[in-house]
């Protein structure tokens, strides 16, 4: 179940998932994708990923996943220009 929600008085959004498997086939990962390029692991269960005034905090259950991050260069040349001049003030 994906439920979304945005408060437009504190400008925050929030994005809950909930999955259940019926079976388990192999580990799942997921990926989020972003030009948010600070990456801090604030405590267990949660990652504050930032940039400039803009910010978006991560929280996850530390029992069923393992936290990492990477962080790689836009080699597309479709989407360099724009997230290659994305202002997030």
């Amino acid at each position: 179940m994906r439920k979304l929600t945005f408060d437009g008085k504190t400008n925050e959004m929030t994005l809950k998932e909930t999955y259940e498997l019926s079976e388990f086939v192999k580990p799942t990962d997921m990926h989020f994708i972003t030009t948010l390029e600070k990456v801090e692991k604030t405590e267990l269960g949660k990652v504050k990923l930032s940039k400039n005034q803009t910010s978006l905090n991560i929280e996850y259950d530390e029992k069923m996943f393992d936290f990492a991050h990477e962080q790689k260069p836009c080699s597309d040349t479709k989407l360099e220009h724009d997230w290659a001049n994305m202002s997030l003030d």
